[in-house]
C-alpha cells in the first residue's frame, strides 16, 4: 500500500525528532582545559535530559570573562562539543513542530486564556496587583538582569545558534523578573544546606527549574537575579532551559502565523492599536514581549527576514515631534549596554499622518540579511509588524495565579516578602 504524501511526510517528522532524540542520549564527557573555566567535567548528556540528577556536572563559561571585554580570549579556552552532539536549532525546530503540533500537544489553549483574560481586566482589575509586585524591575538595571544575552558567543559550545534564542531569553528573563524573590538573608526556616554541597545545588535548581515552568519561588542567600547567575552552574543551566522554551514558543500557532506578512510596514490604524494595547498592559503591571522584523529584506520563509522579539518597558509619546516610542529591554544586549541610553522603536509620523516604524540598532548594515538579493534598501533600520506575542494573555493568568499561591504562604523569617504580598492582596487597585 502506497503511503500518501501526508503520511510520507509526518513519518519524515517522526524519523528526524527520533535522530535528534538519539543524539540527545549519547553520551560524551569531555575534560574542561584549561582557562576561565569550571575545573569540573562537562556532559553532553546534562544538556539534553529533562532530569538533571547530578547537580555537580554544570560548569560554564565564567560570567566574568567575555569575548568582548577579555583582552586574553582564545577560541580553544572555552568548551565546544563536538559537531554531532551539538543542539541544532533547525532540529529542535522540526522536532518543536512535530511535538507540540502534529501529535497534538496543544500547549498554548489560546481561547481559555483570551476569556480568562478579558474577565480579569473588566471584571477583577485587583487581580493584577500581584503583577505589579515587581514591576520596578521592568526598567533596565544590572542588578535585575541575567548574567548573560542572546548571542553566539554565549552559545558556543550549546548550540549551532543557527537563528537566535531571543525569544527564549525573553522568556526565561521574564518569568524570573516576575516570579523569582529574593533575599540575601537566609533565616532558620529556608533549611538551606551547606553551601557547595550536592544538596546546596539540588535546592536551588529545582527552584530555578519551577520559575522557567511558570510558578513562583524564593531564593534566600541571594538578593537579586544578577548575583543568582553568576553561579556558574545556574547560569548555564538556565541557557540549556532558554532553548527549550524557544522549542516551544517558535512553534505556537500564533508564532508560526505572524511570520506572514511579518515584514510589511504597519499603517497607522494597526499602529494605533499597538500603542494602545502596549499602553494599556503596561498600566495594568504586565510586562509583554513583543516581536517585529526587519522591513527591508523579503519574508520570514525565504530566509531574508531579520526577527526578534524583545520585552516592552514604557510607551512614550511626543506629540510636538509627532513621535511614538516603545521602549524595550532587548536581550542582545548586556543590561550594563541598556543603563547606559534608552532602546526603543521609534514611530514617526509624516506630514500626512503615515507612519514608520524604525529600530536605531537595526541602522547597521551588517544587521541585516547577508543576502545581497534579499535587500532592498541601506541602511535597514526600518521594521514591518509589532506584534504583541501570542502568548502574553496565557502567561499573565498562570503568572498571576502563581503569584496568588506564593503570597497566600510566603516565606517565614522574610517579613519584607510578606510585606510585599501584602500589598498585592489590598483592596485597592496599586
Amino acid at each position: 500500500m502506497n503511503l500518501s504524501r501526508r503520511w510520507t511526510f509526518l513519518l519524515l517528522l517522526a524519523a528526524l525528532s527520533l535522530t535528534e532524540a538519539k543524539l540527545a542520549q549519547a553520551q560524551s564527557i569531555m575534560n574542561v582545559p584549561e582557562g576561565p573555566l569550571s575545573d569540573q567535567y562537562f556532559t553532553k548528556q546534562m544538556l539534553n535530559d529533562e532530569e538533571w540528577n547530578d547537580s555537580k556536572l554544570f560548569p560554564s563559561i565564567n560570567p566574568k570573562s567575555r569575548a568582548e571585554t577579555d583582552p586574553t580570549y582564545q577560541e580553544e579556552d572555552y568548551l565546544r562539543l563536538p559537531w554531532y552532539a551539538r543542539k541544532s536549532q533547525v532540529a529542535q525546530l522540526i522536532a518543536g513542530i512535530f511535538q507540540y503540533r502534529v501529535l497534538g500537544l496543544f500547549h498554548h489553549r489560546s481561547r481559555y486564556y483570551a476569556k480568562m483574560y478579558q474577565k480579569w481586566t473588566e471584571r477583577t482589575p485587583i487581580k493584577f496587583n500581584y503583577l505589579k509586585i515587581h514591576s520596578n524591575r521592568y526598567q533596565p538595571r544590572i542588578e535585575d538582569s541575567l548574567t548573560f544575552i542572546n548571542s553566539l558567543h554565549e552559545y558556543r559550545g550549546i548550540s549551532d545558534k543557527a537563528i537566535g534564542y531571543c525569544y527564549g531569553v525573553s522568556d526565561v528573563f521574564k518569568k524570573f523578573t516576575q516570579l523569582a524573590f529574593f533575599s540575601e538573608n537566609i533565616a532558620p526556616e529556608d533549611q538551606v544546606p551547606e553551601k557547595g554541597t550536592d544538596e546546596w545545588f539540588d535546592y536551588y535548581l529545582e527552584r530555578l527549574g519551577d520559575v522557567v515552568n511558570g510558578d513562583a519561588a524564593f531564593f534566600p542567600g541571594f538578593k537579586n537575579l544578577r548575583e543568582l547567575t553568576m553561579v556558574p552552574e545556574f547560569e548555564f543551566f538556565l541557557k540549556v532551559q532558554v532553548t527549550k522554551q524557544w522549542k516551544r514558543l517558535a512553534t505556537l500557532r500564533t508564532t508560526l502565523a505572524s511570520y506572514w506578512h511579518n515584514t510589511d510596514e504597519m499603517d497607522a490604524d494597526e499602529v494605533h492599536e499597538l500603542v494602545t494595547n502596549l499602553k494599556k498592559r503596561l498600566k495594568r503591571g504586565e510586562f509583554p514581549k513583543i516581536s517585529f522584523a526587519s522591513a527591508i529584506s523579503k519574508t520570514f520563509l525565504t530566509g531574508g527576514a531579520r526577527t526578534h522579539v524583545v520585552l516592552a518597558t514604557k510607551v512614550e509619546e511626543l506629540p510636538e515631534q509627532k513621535i511614538t516610542r516603545i521602549h524595550i529591554w532587548d536581550i542582545d544586549f548586556y543590561a550594563e549596554d541598556l543603563v547606559k541610553r534608552p532602546y526603543f522603536l521609534e514611530i514617526k509620523y509624516d506630514d500626512e499622518g503615515t507612519p514608520t516604524t524604525r529600530y536605531q540598532e537595526w541602522a547597521n548594515p551588517s544587521h541585516d540579511t547577508k543576502r545581497s538579493e534579499l535587500r532592498t534598501e541601506i541602511p535597514g533600520d526600518r521594521i514591518g509588524k509589532v506584534l504583541v506575542s501570542g502568548e502574553n494573555n496565557e502567561e499573565v493568568v498562570d503568572t498571576i495565579d502563581s503569584l496568588e499561591e506564593f503570597c497566600a504562604a510566603p516565606p517565614a523569617g522574610h517579613p519584607e516578602i510578606k510585606t510585599e504580598c501584602d500589598r498585592a492582596q489590598s483592596l485597592e487597585e496599586l
